[in-house]
């Protein structure tokens, strides 16, 4: 039958949620609403099962994963969701200390030239 799980959160009005899926046996297709966020929503994913070493990157696609028959080469599929803010920016992932003590957090702004939109 296939397994799929959401741990949704809000912080400060704002909502994000982890998706977890394995075993499935077809295709899911998401909508916002199934997933708590209003109609309309500009929703972000990012594989959050993603292995890519420090620095690499991770895919992050605009609008609701696809979620795929069996799961990725991994066994199963696991993507944090959020929303886009009116500005068009989000926070999503994780935030690597820095090396040093003093060093700044290495972070970087999504270029929404650079998201994948699935619906095209």
């Amino acid at each position: 039958m296939g397994e799929v799980w959401l741990a949704p959160t809000s912080v400060d009005g704002r909502r994000f949620a982890s998706l977890f899926a394995a075993r499935l046996p077809r295709d899911l297709e998401l909508r916002a609403l199934d997933l708590g966020f209003p109609a309309g929503s500009r929703i972000v994913a990012m594989d959050a099962a993603c292995t890519a070493p420090r620095g690499g990157t991770c895919h992050a696609a605009a609008g609701l994963p696809r979620l795929r028959r069996g799961g990725s080469g991994l066994g199963f599929q696991l993507w944090s969701l959020t929303q886009l803010e009116e500005e068009g920016w989000t926070l999503l992932g994780e935030v690597h200390p820095p090396r040093a003590q003093h060093a700044q957090t290495p972070l970087q702004p999504a270029d929404p030239r650079t998201l994948s939109d699935p619906s095209t």
